[in-house]
């Protein structure tokens, strides 16, 4: 028994963990992408953190501990990103290390592509049909959805699996390849975002659908929602 890395959330109001890289276990060592504040008026940065776990059961919190509680090890950000790629490397817990990995890659394509929407993963991890599933559904709570709703996922005679995904872009603009337009119906939220020439539909903050044009958008939305075929659609 030991703390969990996502448990470690000393100083208090001052550290949140974004994921866990890498956790070792008992007398190992827990590698995390965290965000950290110097104090509670400083914003918050993202940066690593690395400890060791300890073992409850021997009477060791792990270190580094303050006051008695456990914390992190603030990694400098020069070798912070060689740190992160080892940790994932090591983690043998699949499903997670997938979504870690691809979350930190779309945050990285939008912060180099900020109109960026779209992201083809490869990983040589050993994943079920039923673990695909798994990271498509706990992807979804991130914005994160799959491109297609055919043929998204493929896995080629290597068994390198291939994940077509799309998010929304950092940037909404109102020319160009990115517009966003939305609108409300007995409950239901429905947005569509203009990507070039496709056009993608979200319900309830969820990927339903992608389309060719806008009507033919429209014309789905209206028979999923039970309305008239000449309806207008109230878009914001």
């Amino acid at each position: 028994m030991y703390v969990k890395p996502s448990d470690v959330l000393s100083p208090r109001g001052q550290v949140k963990v974004l994921d866990v890289l890498y956790d070792g276990g008992e007398w190992d060592v827990s590698v995390a992408r965290l965000l950290y504040r110097d104090d509670l008026n400083a914003p918050y940065e993202e940066c690593t953190g690395i400890r060791w776990n300890g073992n409850l059961d021997e009477g060791s919190k792990g270190m580094p501990l303050s006051r008695g509680y456990p914390v992190w090890f603030i990694i400098p950000q020069e070798f912070s990103e060689c740190l992160q790629a080892r940790a994932l490397d090591l983690n043998t817990d699949d499903v997670p290390a997938v979504i870690t990995e691809i979350k930190m890659q779309v945050e990285q394509e939008r912060k180099t592509h900020p109109h960026a929407y779209m992201l083809e993963y490869k990983t040589e991890r050993n994943l079920s049909a039923s673990d695909i599933d798994t990271i498509m559904e706990e992807l979804r709570k991130y914005g994160i959805f799959a491109a297609f709703t055919e043929g998204a996922h493929t896995t080629d005679i290597n068994g390198v699996h291939s994940l077509n995904l799309m998010f929304p872009s950092r940037n909404k603009r109102k020319s160009g390849s990115m517009v966003w337009r939305d609108f409300e119906y007995d409950g239901q939220n429905v947005t569509i975002e203009f990507q070039g020439e496709r056009i993608v539909v979200m319900m309830n903050g969820e990927y339903w659908q992608t389309f060719s044009s806008e009507t033919k958008a429209e014309e789905a939305i209206k028979a999923e929602l039970g309305l008239p075929a000449d309806q207008e659609i109230a878009w914001k």
